[in-house]
């Protein structure tokens, strides 16, 4: 097939084995950054990214040729849908594509601040929180359950539709031993996500207690966890994502009992 016939499609080059899945699709650039440069877009049938590229209105302004976006992670917030939708452009994400590596993640944290606290001996005895009982929830859970942990779900949306493993108690939450935060991160509806964890959560929690958050940064406000860890007798903290990315608030990094960057 001519090149100049087949279709262009511009991708983050750290999307692994583009050049192998899409050799034969259309003709692939690669673009290095958070942001595709405009001489690209400005051919691009199809753009491909990952979660540190804001495809706005003002990006689609650059793409006038842009048929497709898909961006290689579970969340979608970077995706301004409506400016989609507008311009009749079909989008996808890729819900569950890194479940199981999130899931051994939040194992490995887990017996890791066991083992330096000394507790393995009370595996049996722990009560597990996973907020939020999709794809990465569901992983994370079934891994400490296999533990032998009291694994629960939090999930009201879930609880209203029926699903019998979510429950819909915030303070059966901020009880449990482990918590660990598995949401998307959303401001508007009936649960937003948002700062879920809260200085008022916060304030609630205590030392013996395990706050993982492996999912968006801005579910707990970090300013929050600063200021309740000054105070003392702080849970112990486990954050793979951290409110403002990549600007996070390094305050914050002594008080974390292990901090991995995405």
């Amino acid at each position: 097939m001519n090149r100049s016939k087949r279709i262009h499609i511009v991708a983050d080059q750290n999307i692994p084995a583009l050049p192998e899945l899409l050799g034969n699709v259309g003709h692939l650039t690669c673009y290095v950054g958070r942001t595709p440069p405009p001489e690209l877009l400005e051919t691009a049938d199809a753009l491909l990214v990952r979660s540190i590229t804001q495809v706005d209105a003002a990006l689609l302004k650059q793409a006038p040729q842009l048929k497709f976006v898909a961006t290689a992670t579970i969340g979608k917030e970077h995706l301004a849908i409506d400016a989609l939708d507008a311009r009749a452009i079909q989008w996808a994400n890729a819900p569950g594509c890194n479940a199981d590596s999130v899931g051994e993640y939040v194992l490995t944290a887990v017996l890791k601040v066991l083992q330096q606290q000394h507790r393995l001996d009370e595996v049996l005895d722990l009560d597990v929180a996973i907020v939020g009982a999709g794809h990465t929830g569901t992983a994370a859970g079934q891994r400490l359950a296999a533990l032998g942990m009291n694994v629960h779900y939090y999930d009201p949306p879930l609880a209203e539709q029926g699903d019998s493993r979510a429950h819909s108690h915030w303070q059966r939450v901020l009880t449990s031993d482990i918590i660990s935060l598995h949401v998307p991160l959303t401001r508007k509806g009936l649960y937003p996500t948002h700062h879920l964890i809260d200085i008022e959560a916060l304030q609630s929690l205590h030392s013996g207690q395990l706050l993982i958050n492996a999912c968006r940064g801005a579910v707990i406000d970090n300013h929050a966890v600063i200021a309740r860890c000054e105070q003392g007798e702080c849970p112990t903290l486990v954050f793979d994502v951290f409110e403002g990315e990549p600007e996070i608030n390094k305050a914050i990094l002594p008080y974390l009992a292990i901090a991995t960057p995405h």
